[in-house]
């Protein structure tokens, strides 16, 4: 039965495979991909992060080729992305830089060896961007959130097979397979940290080398998003630290630092300073922007008090809220309680995961008011489903009977699961779940721990 049951486990990560190579689709369908797209394109062909001459700014496209943008969007073909700064007289991405190097890298391999430019065929290079940034950085994820239930957890072959499909194929992440996005790299890199923590904690060592890739690892975690990369970077260096010593921890900000410097400096080259490009209201004060100041996240608080509450619950469990699209993970919050409660020794990895969910997210509650966009869910926290699955697989460790439960949550996911990864991430009709598919999910989850409780009290 545990051949069966780890047979099925390598079956969910060769269908995250095949996913990497199917799901990207051959054009942009919004401001967020085609401003990523158009900064590829540029540095690639042009050398420059400017992004004015890119097919994706430039309107309306040449018609005698494959699109660049989605055919039904008549706005993108009117304006182009809208996802750009402007400096010094030219027009940026807003999005950080250091994602984009790693697909001006592919594209520009792609060229060396014969491939066609973006303009000659944007439907073949969305494809390929798509893939190698975003479709198999997914299957990564997948492959190690596997790695960290066996090696890490030493998880039964059945909780494990458990909690991979759950992570593939009951949260939104395959759905952002379709599109070129930072969300997919930055859950990839999360989910080997967390793997690789795992099986340090549990072994006890950290190999030179490993200790190296989780520094390398979280400085690039840095650049890929202002408030998660570096708390992430924050968080690791803290748990080696606190597991094997100061010295590991040393090589860890050793090797991630040569990533911050390169995120930084290419900041203040493009800019000439030191802030976040896209905090900085000025780079968007030109005509025909449709940005203001008070809607640019990370400017300014945006909330009353009360208002902030609100705002917190919307991002968590409102019409768009994080919880009902991921539907797992609303085993978190009891998995970290009880880990914390009953085994000292994982008490260390509760804290550090918490840590880095709640304060990643509270930037985010304090300083937006646009639910991250036009998006499935809330694109923002895509990359906290690693820690948040490392906790729920820590409460399989030593209570497997709430497999159950995490069976019946990965059951209601897996049914919303087609029409989201079908529209994909940034199509608007894509923000609304299944009211009733959650409700009759979340009552059968109810159900199913009343009545483990009333066995329990009669036991």
């Amino acid at each position: 039965m545990d051949k069966t049951w780890f047979v099925l486990r390598v079956v969910i990560v060769l269908a995250a495979i095949v996913v990497a190579f199917v799901a990207p689709k051959r054009y942009a369908v919004g401001w967020s991909d085609g401003a990523r797209l158009a900064a590829i394109e540029s540095l690639a062909e042009r050398g420059t992060f400017a992004i004015d001459g890119s097919i994706y700014t430039t309107v309306p496209p040449d018609t005698s080729r494959p699109l660049p943008f989605n055919p039904a969007d008549a706005y993108l073909f009117q304006y182009g992305t809208q996802d750009r700064m402007f400096v010094n007289g030219n027009f940026y991405s807003h999005h950080p830089p250091v994602p984009l190097l790693f697909g001006a890298a592919v594209h520009k391999a792609w060229l060396m060896f014969g491939g066609t430019t973006a303009a000659e065929r944007p439907d073949r290079f969305a494809k390929i961007i798509g893939v190698a940034t975003t479709g198999l950085p997914f299957a990564i994820a997948v492959f190690f959130i596997a790695w960290l239930s066996s090696r890490g957890l030493k998880l039964p072959p059945r909780s494990s097979f458990a909690l991979v499909a759950a992570f593939a194929i009951a949260t939104v992440a395959p759905a952002y397979t379709r599109h070129v996005n930072a969300h997919i790299p930055l859950l990839a890199i999360t989910a080997i940290l967390c793997a690789l923590c795992a099986d340090m904690h549990a072994t006890g060592l950290l190999s030179r080398f490993r200790a190296v890739a989780l520094g390398t690892l979280g400085g690039v975690a840095y650049g890929f998003d202002s408030v998660i990369g570096p708390l992430t970077l924050l968080t690791v260096t803290v748990f080696v630290v606190w597991v094997m010593g100061w010295r590991r921890g040393v090589l860890v900000v050793l090797m991630a630092l040569p990533w911050l410097v390169l995120h930084h400096g290419i900041g203040y080259a493009i800019t000439g300073s030191w802030a976040p490009p896209a905090t900085v209201p000025e780079h968007f004060r030109y005509p025909g922007s449709p940005f203001s100041p008070d809607d640019l996240t990370g400017v300014g608080f945006k909330h009353s008090p009360l208002g902030f509450c609100g705002y917190l619950y919307s991002l968590g469990f409102g019409e768009r809220g994080f919880f009902p699209f991921n539907l797992p993970i609303y085993f978190a919050p009891i998995a970290a309680v009880l880990a914390f409660r009953d085994d000292r020794l994982n008490r260390p990895i509760v804290v550090g995961c918490v840590t880095v969910i709640a304060m990643s997210v509270l930037p985010y509650a304090l300083t937006s008011n646009n639910l991250a966009g036009v998006c499935l869910s809330i694109r923002w926290f895509v990359p906290l489903l690693a820690p948040a699955f490392w906790m729920i697989g820590l409460l399989l460790q030593t209570r497997p009977g709430y497999l159950i439960e995490l069976g019946i949550l990965t059951v209601g996911g897996a049914i919303m699961l087609p029409a989201f990864f079908r529209l994909g991430p940034y199509d608007a009709v894509s923000i609304a779940y299944h009211p009733a598919v959650l409700q009759l999910t979340l009552y059968a989850c109810l159900f199913s721990l009343a009545v483990r409780l009333v066995w329990f009290k009669m036991r």
